[in-house]
């Protein structure tokens, strides 16, 4: 079977543009936050927002992927799935409020507020997941962009707005209160989803022998992506988490951009021909050397000028993550290329498999990192110990890859050499010329530099950028 490639371009034309606007929306207010807003602000933020986010792949129970991925699913699935989910939401809301003083963290009267917010977020968001999943599944990303620019506007500008307040603490939390608000609204009227109130036995059976395994390795890899934040908050305090999260978040910014566009659009078309597996193959071994060409210099740059980036982003006050972001720029451009992993797994079926993977992988990579934050107590020294684990992790990556995809291991190293070496050889031709203007502002030079490095790297691989604007173009047109 062999997809329209029409309907795949303007799949991607438009969650491309959901995703590129999101992210910079998200840019932009996540700036004026940092500006106006400390360390420690985000620091009980993201404390709160790991518990929140772990129990919400627990409530998921796999259903998205499940919806997206299974042919020729009844209204009755559907109905099934939305009160599933709605009744898992309810009873873990539940579960939180009375659990709540058990938890390790030191609850004030702005954090117990904070709680109470989170658990609202989490109720909220109980209704979008299934008409969003049916969206995702119809490729229907244009209805996705249309709500994702309405929900960004107002929730940035609100959060911004309350900067100014005496509620600017609370800014990160209303903002992802009201985004959520909007997207569940919007994603109702977009799906035309009607839910009737059934359960059917062999639908739920269906989506757990589906979801358990898959929400499993989602649990996994949710723990080895968090645990160092975790135990940052817990060893070193909320300061300390706010600057290594937020050094975090900003790596993966870029790497986001790109990688969730594919994923998603991938995951729905890989679903619709996963017998064909040589299609499958070259689709991921393209999109990942474009991803390659993208992240890579992107990354390069960041870990580069880190120093720069930070002082003309954020100010003084932050200046402490420049270093972790320096190494964490590096962590990007392996998890870049490992990114589609989990979405090939979860295309085939493999969802036991990705579950054992996860489970070793991430047992030690929890207790290495654990050990590392009580005995270092030192954030480079931790972000270092990351990306070694990172690039080990890069040899088993590609060997599930060649065996799901039955290819060469050397098919899918040999696209990402050229931008690897080509990034390399940018930013040090850079560094060298960059001495000549170092008695200019800060700005200016920065901005030199970025444009020096990156207008170097693009006449280096002119091909592949002549070949992806005109992937693009196509794309564009088809829309």
């Amino acid at each position: 079977m062999i997809i329209n490639g029409k309907s795949v371009f303007t799949a991607i034309n438009w969650n491309v543009k959901s995703e590129i606007f999101v992210q910079l929306v998200n840019f932009i207010t996540g700036l004026a936050l940092m500006r106006f807003l400390s360390p420690d602000v985000f620091g009980d933020f993201t404390l709160l927002a790991i518990i929140f986010l772990f129990i919400k792949i627990i409530r998921d129970l796999g259903i998205s992927d499940f919806i997206i991925q299974k042919q020729d699913l009844t209204s009755s699935y559907f109905s099934t799935s939305f009160w599933l989910n709605f009744a898992a939401t309810l009873l873990l809301c539940l579960s939180l409020i009375a659990v709540k003083k058990l938890l390790p963290i030191n609850f004030n009267n702005y954090t117990s507020n904070l709680f109470g917010l989170f658990t609202l977020e989490l109720f909220l968001s109980s209704f979008n997941i299934v008409p969003l999943s049916l969206l995702k599944k119809d490729q229907n990303f244009k209805s996705i962009f249309k709500l994702n620019f309405v929900a960004s506007i107002v929730s940035s500008s609100l959060s911004i707005a309350l900067c100014f307040g005496v509620y600017a603490n609370y800014a990160i939390i209303i903002k992802l209160i009201i985004w959520t608000l909007i997207i569940s609204l919007g994603v109702f009227y977009y799906s035309r989803l009607k839910v009737k109130f059934s359960f059917k036995s062999e639908c739920i059976k269906e989506i757990f022998n589906f979801g358990l395994p898959l929400t499993g390795s989602q649990l996994l890899s949710f723990i080895g992506r968090n645990i160092d934040d975790y135990f940052i908050g817990l060893v070193l305090g909320n300061n300390k988490l706010g600057i290594y999260n937020r050094s975090y978040n900003l790596m993966m910014l870029p790497m986001n951009g790109i990688t969730n566009v594919m994923s998603t659009v991938l995951f729905s078309t890989w679903s619709t021909i996963k017998d064909n597996l040589e299609q499958i193959s070259a689709m991921y071994i393209s999109t990942t050397k474009y991803i390659a060409f993208i992240a890579f210099p992107i990354m390069t740059f960041m870990s580069a000028y880190s120093s720069s980036i930070v002082l003309v982003l954020f100010g003084e006050k932050w200046i402490e993550m420049s270093n972790i972001l320096a190494v964490l720029s590096i962590v990007g451009m392996f998890q870049s290329v490992g990114s589609l992993l989990g979405t090939l797994f979860v295309t085939f079926d493999k969802n036991y498999v990705f579950f054992k993977w996860n489970l070793i992988s991430n047992f030690l990579t929890s207790t290495i990192i654990i050990i590392s934050i009580y005995y270092y107590r030192d954030l480079e020294i931790i972000a270092i110990i990351y990306a070694s684990i990172s690039f080990i992790y890069l040899i088993p990556t590609f060997g599930f890859v060649s065996k799901l995809l039955k290819t060469r291991v050397a098919d899918l190293i040999q696209p990402l050499i050229r931008p690897l070496f080509t990034s390399a050889l940018s930013i040090i031709v850079c560094l060298i010329i960059s001495t000549l203007y170092s008695n200019f502002s800060l700005i200016t030079s920065c901005l030199l530099s970025a444009s020096l490095f990156f207008t170097l790297y693009i006449c280096l691989n002119l091909k592949p950028f002549v070949t992806l604007f005109s992937i693009l173009k196509k794309i564009t047109k088809s829309a």
